[in-house]
């Protein structure tokens, strides 16, 4: 988690990195991941309930726009529920930030209101339109047809206002992932829930799926079978080596007692990471004060003379 996820991220390997925390996850923090599994056996029936309802009409709708269907030879809507690790590294970041400004706990664990609990993704490969046409203007096309596919689908769902409106194609990650991503709402069996929305080319996705390496392998050895994003299965879920009857055994089996536990299980793990950051911090101080000290003997014990050669000390050479 700390290690070889880190480095598949950097990397652009998402898939390897969502892999690796995932099975980690449930075997180094069980109590936490079986609070998360707690929260999915309240909520997974009305997520994958929005998630099959968005994908169809994501589906209809961009299947009955003819010019869009003229121009791709693929296209694709896949969909996913929030894995338990991303889930609970989200209600962490949402716990610290409504401690910081004094918000309510229930509000903190809310699922639909995180945004990403369930997501939609359309992936889609342009036609080429004659066999002189480059590798580069395809992409360029197939750029312009993510924008063109998110703007349809806005139409149908609105972003929720402008800032879940995320544009990484004209503005890549660090690690060059591209996307279009934005997050709307469903009214749905009474309750709004939101999601989110991501289109990005075929070769898009490769890359950040499996990172750079991938795009060199498709060059050189043609074509890749797609990945689907499938959702957990109850069975992952629920596999939590026996903890998730402990956790109604530490509440009183109502959803008061459930969400308190849960309540204790966030609180616990903020304060496990408050005082691991302490004794880092101790534990990195000495090295500090000698880097300190360090850079004070160099500017004290060195000087550097630059002496131009021309009689001119503003013509740039030493």
């Amino acid at each position: 988690v700390r290690v070889y996820a880190p480095i598949a991220g950097r990397l652009g390997m998402h898939r390897l990195k969502a892999n690796l925390e995932e099975l980690a996850f449930g075997i180094l923090y069980q109590r936490q991941y079986a609070a998360a599994a707690v929260l999915y056996d309240q909520n997974g029936d009305m997520m994958h309930d929005i998630e099959a309802f968005a994908t169809s009409s994501m589906e209809d709708l961009l299947s009955a726009d003819d010019m869009l269907m003229s121009q791709v030879d693929s296209l694709k809507v896949s969909s996913r529920v929030k894995q338990p690790y991303s889930l609970w590294k989200k209600l962490l970041k949402r716990r610290t930030q409504g401690t910081a400004k004094g918000g309510g706990r229930r509000k903190e664990l809310s699922v639909q209101n995180l945004g990403d609990a369930v997501a939609l993704r359309v992936v889609l490969r342009a036609k080429r339109l004659s066999p002189a046409e480059t590798d580069g203007t395809i992409a360029t096309r197939e750029a312009i047809l993510c924008y063109y596919v998110q703007n349809l689908i806005m139409q149908k769902f609105p972003a929720r206002d402008d800032s879940m409106i995320k544009d990484y194609i004209s503005s890549p990650k660090p690690n060059g992932y591209q996307s279009l991503h934005h997050t709307a709402d469903l009214f749905r069996n009474g309750v709004d829930w939101l999601f989110e929305v991501q289109v990005r080319s075929e070769e898009m996705h490769r890359l950040a799926e499996f990172g750079v390496a991938a795009h060199w392998d498709y060059k050189i050895q043609g074509p890749i079978v797609p990945v689907t994003t499938v959702a957990p299965s109850a069975d992952i879920i629920s596999d939590s080596d026996g903890s998730q009857e402990e956790i109604f055994e530490a509440g009183d089996g109502t959803d008061e007692g459930i969400e308190e536990f849960i309540d204790g299980v966030l609180d616990a793990n903020l304060a496990e990471d408050d005082e691991n950051d302490a004794e880092r911090s101790d534990r990195c101080s000495s090295y500090l004060e000698a880097l300190i000290s360090a850079r004070e003997d160099i500017k004290a014990n060195n000087v550097f003379v630059f002496i131009s050669s021309t009689a001119s000390a503003n013509d740039g050479k030493i």
